[in-house]
């Protein structure tokens, strides 16, 4: 599934993330959150944290803009941001943390670039960053930056927004902020590379701004998807790409950025085809990659090397022994909740989302009950923390 196979509107992929993925585990409620493409609003859920069982809640689906095509939450599981690929702008809502309905915030929707297709917080809630697809000259694509105010979920443009790979961009289709909160990843769809920036952290209006890290780096055919590693002092990132049927590793300089492909990269799927949007799972073990044309979701291990000794994080990929698994129709991302108990699916083309068990020594996943129905063509989805 690609944007350049199947026409260039996003809904051909859906965005899976549970917000607040990668922070601690509070004594709290989880919800989940879901952006729906034709019905232009966000379904959300409480989970329950025994069973990952999925209960719409009540005041769900609320408005969003035309064509929303990304979901995230900040870290705090107090901010939803939403990308409106043909309203061009983000739509931001404040979470009731005792209900988990949501409320538009005072300015929302705020202007982006032409069709925003995906959008991240950085860990630090102080950064969000947006994929426009088809923006600037020669509709190549740019980065819109924003700085956000963490207790209102207000945002205001970073001066120079929107920003631009000099070197070649060409149609950015996610992107993902390291967990140092150092730099952003852009993948370009059709230039078939990555993008790498620095952000500028100095105080001001220009906190947030974005330089570009050398030339992209090569990934496979159609890069769709990038996430980067949770956890700190672990810098790699992974790339999905549509049209090659692989995952793209890397690893990058704490300092630089630079961007190293890791061994085995890029890793072929196993009886899959057009891998959309990926994630890791809490712990580093697992990277979980949905297949829009075979309807299954993949699950590969991210593996240390103990050869020399001692054993150290090197990155490279093999696939759990009974991947892939089915899923619905349409399969375009997929998400873990901050337990790493639990991972959903959803499925464009049946309007729902599936909900598997993760065995915690291996990472196999297992079908957990019914799918929950979604919005028409639900695109992404997002856990709070």
């Amino acid at each position: 599934m690609s944007l350049g196979r199947k026409s260039l509107i996003p809904i051909l992929f859906l965005v899976v993330a549970l917000a607040g993925t990668w922070a601690p585990v509070w004594a709290q409620n989880k919800y989940v959150y879901v952006a729906n493409w034709t019905d232009n609003n966000v379904s959300g859920y409480l989970r329950d944290a025994t069973t990952g069982v999925l209960t719409q809640i009540a005041g769900s689906p609320w408005p969003a803009g035309n064509a929303p095509a990304g979901v995230t939450v900040d870290q705090t599981g107090t901010c939803v941001f939403v990308a409106n690929f043909l309203s061009n702008n983000v739509s931001a809502y404040k979470i009731n943390a005792s209900t988990g309905v949501l409320t538009q915030v005072s300015g929302s929707p705020f202007s982006a670039g032409t069709a925003p297709i995906a959008v991240a917080v950085d860990f630090f809630n102080q950064l969000v960053y947006v994929a426009n697809a088809f923006d600037g000259s020669g509709s190549l694509g740019s980065i819109s930056a924003f700085q956000n105010n963490s207790v209102t979920c207000a945002l205001t443009a970073v001066a120079g927004s929107p920003f631009r790979d000099p070197a070649a961009f060409s149609t950015p289709s996610s992107v993902v902020v390291d967990r140092s909160g150092s730099f952003v990843y852009v993948t370009n769809e059709f230039s078939n590379n990555v993008s790498g920036f620095k952000i500028n952290l100095a105080p001001g209006p220009s906190f947030g701004a974005l330089t570009a890290i050398g030339a992209p780096t090569a990934a496979g055919t159609w890069p769709i998807s990038v996430v980067a590693v949770p956890a700190s002092g672990v810098n790699f990132i992974y790339v999905s790409n549509d049209g090659s049927n692989n995952v793209s590793g890397y690893s990058f300089d704490g300092t630089t950025g630079v961007l190293t492909a890791v061994p085995s990269s890029p890793f072929l799927l196993r009886n899959a085809t057009s891998p959309g949007l990926i994630t890791v799972a809490p712990g580093t073990r697992q990277l979980y990659v949905p297949n829009f044309d075979s309807n299954n979701v993949s699950g590969i291990n991210i593996n240390t090397s103990c050869s020399p000794s001692p054993c150290t994080f090197d990155g490279h990929m093999t696939e759990v022994a009974t991947s892939p698994y089915r899923t619905g129709s349409g399969p375009t991302s997929v998400a873990v909740d901050p337990s790493g108990k639990f991972a959903y699916v959803t499925s464009m083309l049946s309007n729902n989302v599936w909900g598997y068990n993760i065995n915690g020594s291996n990472g196999a996943l297992t079908v957990s009950g019914a799918p929950v129905p979604a919005g028409q063509f639900a695109i992404s989805v997002f856990f709070t923390p």
